[in-house]
């Protein structure tokens, strides 16, 4: 009767658990990057496609779309005549919480300014992944990482595009905008909804 039992002490226990929660945090922390890259990955190839539908609408009509209405139905082959504008974008790669700016209660991902005027025309696009990444393109440029912080507004970032309010041919839009007392994310508009 006076055998010893075999098994796991409390530490030998203790140390199995701490070793499988490390490993775990190392999993979610992996899995947490990947889901970052997937996402920007999505919205620099969203960017790179609006990119080419803008450059075919100019082509076709000889200018950039010079109002809000115009970039807004650049997915209507009935008014723009272009067969090869119909983009598609990611929308669960776009933050949809993050406010516009401080004290904004607005909440925008995607922002599109055109300056169809004057001797350079030329359009940039800004976006705000999930991962918190802003992503810019422009049309002299491509695509590109942005050192500064989310500010959906035309004021700030059209000029982080090289397009200013007051230049010959200014029109903005919005891809994305919902107030934050909006109780269903209706936020997706024109051909983002797509």
């Amino acid at each position: 009767m006076g055998g010893r039992q075999k098994g796991f002490t409390i530490v030998e226990l203790l140390i199995v658990i701490v070793v499988i929660a490390l490993l775990a945090v190392i999993v979610i922390v992996a899995y947490n990057g990947m889901q970052q890259r997937a996402q920007d990955t999505a919205i620099k190839s969203d960017l790179s496609a609006i990119g080419k539908a803008f450059a075919n609408y100019k082509t076709i009509k000889g200018t950039y779309p010079t109002t809000e209405t115009e970039i807004s139905e650049i997915h209507n082959t009935a008014t723009t005549g272009l067969n090869e504008s119909n983009v598609k974008i990611t929308r669960t790669a776009y933050d949809v919480t993050t406010q516009a700016a401080a004290g904004d209660t607005n909440r925008r991902n995607i922002l599109i300014c055109v300056r169809s005027g004057g001797t350079d025309p030329q359009f940039g696009i800004l976006a705000l992944s999930k991962s918190g990444s802003v992503w810019l393109y422009t049309s002299n440029g491509g695509i590109s990482l942005s050192p500064d912080s989310w500010v959906g507004q035309q004021t700030t970032s059209c000029p982080r595009v090289g397009i200013a309010l007051t230049d010959p041919g200014y029109a903005r839009w919005f891809g994305y905008q919902r107030t934050e007392a909006a109780s269903v994310d209706s936020g997706w508009r024109g051909w983002t909804t797509q």
